[in-house]
């Protein structure tokens, strides 16, 4: 084909169809051929090696890439290994940049292709069905609702802590670790770090619920007050908060000290107390680490706090008030407390703070009473990540 003339378009205008002409002139001739390009769809027959593939549909308006895509579904022949070669419609080896539309290729077109095809491995894990697993399988593998933990009497506060501590990878890999080390107490089956270890595994293995007998007993055992206290009913319902702090020093004292517990729940608030009574007074600044962050849930009726937002809440916790005594005034003073956080684990513990302590100053029985918050609050019915 020579150079490019010109281009015609020709309409039908009874059927409403348009097609495209293309007019060229071969170089040293004076003859005229005019070729009409279309997108057809073409139907080849594909040989390779010993496999041959009847009708292998070819969009000649997706090109020699479109093509070679086709191919590569049907022997998973890469695209750069490909060699196709057709006698009669081409020339040689198949190149890139050719016009499928100008080749007319027909139905039935014998094509041959020469290339190593991609080497498909076989899967690292065998496929397992549902089905075919036990139900130890299933739990492992998250295929069923995670197992949950029986109340054995008033112990909810315990069930809710552990099932939170259950989800964090990192501590059971410390725990674990520490079970191993001839150094550690856990080399003994009974400590309470132990039991908690073999408690999360037993969850990870059950379809259903189970009762952490050996843990509580064991709690009880380690810690009579106030985890044994009874009434004529039985064991006493417990602060979930009270029982936290039991467990998490349990863990630091098994996972390396303070510097390795720090990572995983501890942090650092920096605190600053301001003499209100008196400028005379030096702020006095320290620090102190603690395992979790207080989330006030002040606001109920007639409350002048009113607090609907978690930031809010946690910014509640971090400043207040404190009697302290004044070196310069000569005796106690009210203090402004504001607290920072200086540094953060990988995972963060709120206390939601649902007591507070109400003086009674008219009792004769007592000076104060321990009194619950009472806030309502609306949860939507769908949560969602964003």
């Amino acid at each position: 084909m020579g150079n490019l003339l010109y281009v015609l378009y020709r309409s039908t205008w009874y059927i409403r169809t348009y097609s495209i002409i293309l007019c060229f002139i071969l170089r040293n001739s004076n003859e005229h051929h005019i070729v009409e390009l279309r997108g057809v769809m073409v139907n080849i027959k594909l040989k390779w090696n010993k496999e041959v593939y009847e009708s292998v549909s070819i969009d000649e308006e997706q090109g020699v890439q479109g093509f070679k895509e086709v191919v590569y579904q049907l022997t998973l022949v890469p695209k750069d290994r490909q060699k196709l070669m057709a006698k009669g419609g081409w020339a040689g080896i198949l190149k890139d940049d050719v016009d499928l539309r100008a080749l007319a290729l027909k139905d039935g077109q014998q094509v041959m292709l020469m290339g190593t095809a991609e080497v498909v491995s076989a899967p690292k894990e065998s496929v397992q069905f549902v089905e075919d697993m036990t139900v130890e399988e299933q739990a492992l593998k998250g295929a069923i609702v995670p197992a949950g933990l029986l109340n054995l009497g008033n112990t909810c506060y315990l069930n809710s802590t552990l099932q939170c501590l259950r989800y964090i990878p990192e501590l059971r890999e410390a725990l674990r670790s520490s079970s191993s080390s001839s150094s550690s107490h856990m080399s003994s089956r009974d400590s309470l770090a132990a039991i908690l270890l073999d408690t999360f595994d037993q969850m990870d293995r059950s379809g259903a619920s189970i009762g952490p007998y050996q843990f509580v007993r064991q709690l009880r055992t380690s810690y009579p007050h106030p985890f044994s206290e009874t009434n004529q009913h039985g064991f006493l319902q417990q602060d979930a908060e009270e029982f936290y702090n039991t467990v998490t020093r349990e863990v630091e004292a098994e996972v390396g000290g303070s510097a390795a517990f720090n990572r995983l729940l501890g942090l650092e608030l920096e605190e600053q107390l301001t003499c209100e009574e008196t400028d005379l007074e030096q702020p006095v600044v320290r620090r102190e680490a603690v395992n979790k962050l207080v989330c006030n849930i002040q606001g109920g009726g007639g409350s002048q706090v009113q607090i609907d937002h978690m930031q809010d809440a946690v910014k509640l916790g971090l400043e207040g008030t404190v009697d302290k005594h004044s070196a310069v005034l000569g005796r106690e003073a009210m203090w402004r407390r504001r607290q920072r956080i200086s540094s953060l684990p990988r995972y963060l513990c709120f206390q939601f703070m649902r007591f507070f302590w109400k003086p009674t100053p008219e009792s004769r029985d007592h000076v104060g009473v321990k009194c619950k918050i009472l806030r309502a609050v609306s949860y939507q019915d769908v949560s969602s990540q964003s």
